[in-house]
């Protein structure tokens, strides 16, 4: 009897570490490959690259020209909105720096009493700023260029932690972030709160 006691016990130990082992086993590596020097820079330098950054993304020719309110409906004057996430930042030169930052972007345009919706992303991003007379200008931005949730160009975009961060943050982005740049929108357009959207 104690025999079949014991083997109760620890029957189903052993499937749950059997378990846990082949859980951890499948779980892909996270782990960044850049080796940079990671930098701890005071909250006005961040967000003076985070500013930097968001102006590219929300204006940058290249980036916006060919998005789908703007090629649809011109006449409606549509704008991007962004907000980012920082994940890191890395120094590149002396000059120059790597950002990494998680950016969440969204095209707007007013029709009536109705915001419409266009082209929007999120993504990680590995933005090269480069500091020229006296101010900083984005030289480069590197995206993920693959698929399986883009682990093989995030590890190596990132750092050993950084990248772990820039994975979390494109599943999850920040609490309330899309919203967050919705209602900047509403305010942009001149709309209130409550103002519908949709797609066109």
């Amino acid at each position: 009897m104690k025999r079949l006691v014991v083997a109760a016990v620890c029957l189903p130990i052993v499937l749950g570490v059997v378990g846990w082992w082949a859980l951890e086993s499948r779980r892909p590596d996270l782990t960044g490959l850049a080796r940079e020097e990671v930098l701890t820079l005071d909250a006005s330098t961040r967000a003076t690259f985070l500013r930097v950054i968001d102006d590219y993304l929300r204006t940058a020719p290249e980036r916006v020209g060919n998005t789908f309110l703007a090629q649809e409906k011109p006449e409606l004057d549509p704008r991007t909105f962004c907000h980012e996430d920082l994940v890191e930042i890395r120094r590149k030169s002396a000059n120059a720096y790597l950002v990494g930052v998680v950016a969440t972007c969204e095209e707007f345009a007013r029709s009536g009493d109705v915001l419409l919706t266009g082209t929007g992303f999120r993504s990680p991003l590995l933005v090269t700023l480069e500091a020229t007379g006296g101010r900083f200008e984005v030289r480069h931005v590197e995206e993920p260029g693959d698929g399986a949730m883009n682990l093989p160009s995030v590890r190596a975009m990132f750092s050993p932690d950084g990248a772990p961060r820039a994975h979390e943050l494109s599943g999850n982005g920040s609490p309330g972030l899309t919203e967050s740049t919705r209602d900047e929108a509403r305010r942009a357009f001149g709309l209130p709160p409550t103002a519908k959207i949709t797609h066109p």
